[in-house]
């Protein structure tokens, strides 16, 4: 029956009022309206869906099977440093995204729940994996994932032997990947748990936890740089050795030693590879790792040499320069842009920590009659156990350190 004049006013009315109704409601809110609406029948299944999370987990077994089958665990090359992925990384988290949108075709609820717990489970299998590859030396550290698993899972172990087992070329590169992979599957599982959060039912939403995977991940990550640290200073061990033999015979001529242009040769090799494979942020992590270290080993060799003659202390001065360099070209590669903050933090680091270096053997190469006031300009420790540590070194006797210590205290006055 056709509608009368009156009659197609009033509904063209409604339609208009309807319409401003719809306009003023929040999208999410239909969103949520109709997910609720979805769930209404998938969810009357839940209880019976055994057989599919049976399902699920027997065609992830096989997948993840052949996925490990297929990857060569090589190290891609011409990548943009930071970016060499292995492949399984890759398909087994893209296949993680395909059970999911598969899974939230049939429920949002507990078998959702139950598929994300077995991709936890092999992203922990994974992470195992790649340690059980990591390359294997009599230091490699184990004890950062002692509280998280057993060590009994893990494959690499300490040792007592007293020759270090030296890392090829390629067992470093090997541990550099593994750092990027490490960083990459940790991020990405976050993503994925957002994902499913996102998807899955309301009280299930808070169970949703990936804590445990990424400080595995994380472990993983940092054992491996403590591994590129520890190598390189093995292969340290023997400059410092030599370092240790030295001899001033003329204080007139000081000329560089040997050890030093090693010594500077070893770290400008490790920072053109993790220059080629490693993210700027890992690259700043090893560069702190590097410097702290090495600087105390150094301290600890001059120390050696007590009482230090001002002409040793300037044959150090001299020998410090190219390992010195070495280091803030370290430092600087910690950034694709040079003048970026993370560069000049990195930078700055590196700056003070081989300043204090430098500036302990000035004061020490100092003579008696400036050292307190070659001290007062040269240190930021301006305490007297560093003073007295300084006279140590010197060699000086009680009587001339009571001396010093006094002038000390008058100078800051």
């Amino acid at each position: 029956e056709e509608l009368t004049e009156s009659q197609k006013i009033k509904e063209k009315y409604l339609q208009k009022k309807e319409a401003e109704r719809l306009k003023n409601i929040d999208p999410k809110f239909i969103q949520e309206q109709q997910l609720k609406f979805q769930n209404i029948i998938s969810n009357c299944f839940d209880e019976y869906l055994d057989s599919f999370i049976l399902q699920q987990k027997k065609l992830f077994e096989d997948t993840y099977e052949s996925i490990i089958k297929e990857e060569n665990w090589i190290v891609p090359e011409n990548k943009t440093p930071g970016t060499q992925i292995f492949s399984s990384v890759t398909n087994l988290l893209a296949y993680c995204k395909k059970c999911t949108k598969r899974c939230i075709q049939v429920s949002r609820n507990k078998p959702l729940f139950e598929l994300f717990r077995l991709f936890q489970n092999y992203f922990t299998r994974y992470c195992m994996l790649l340690r059980s590859k990591m390359p294997l030396t009599n230091t490699l550290p184990t004890t950062s994932v002692s509280s998280i698993i057993s060590l009994s899972l893990l494959t690499t172990t300490t040792t007592t032997e007293s020759e270090p087992q030296l890392l090829t070329p390629k067992d470093e590169e090997f541990l550099c990947m593994i750092i990027n992979n490490s960083n990459y599957l940790s991020n990405k599982i976050v993503q994925l748990s957002n994902l499913v959060k996102s998807e899955i039912g309301s009280l299930l939403k808070d169970r949703i936890i990936v804590n445990s995977e990424e400080q595995l991940l994380n472990a993983l990550s940092a054992d491996a740089n403590t591994a590129l640290v520890t190598n390189l200073m093995h292969k340290i061990e023997p400059c410092l050795a030599e370092m240790n033999r030295i001899q001033v015979t003329n204080l007139d001529i000081p000329h560089e030693s040997a050890y030093a242009a090693k010594m500077a040769a070893i770290i400008s090799q490790i920072t053109q590879l993790i220059h080629k494979m490693l993210a700027p942020i890992h690259i700043e992590f090893f560069n702190r790792s590097i410097v702290g270290t090495l600087i105390v080993k150094l301290t600890t060799c001059v120390e050696k040499f007590r009482p230090i003659k001002e002409g040793e202390a300037h044959q150090f001065q001299l020998d410090f320069v190219p390992i010195k360099n070495a280091l803030i070209q370290l430092a600087n590669i910690s950034s694709t842009e040079p003048n970026s903050t993370k560069s000049k933090k990195a930078l700055k680091y590196t700056t003070q920590e081989v300043g204090k270096f430098e500036n302990m053997l000035k004061i020490v190469a100092t003579p008696k009659e400036n050292l307190v006031i070659s001290f007062s300009a040269l240190t930021h420790d301006s305490s007297l156990q560093y003073l007295q540590r300084i006279m140590d070194l010197k060699g000086f006797s009680k009587e001339v350190q009571t001396e010093q210590l006094q002038k000390y205290r008058d100078y800051k006055k």
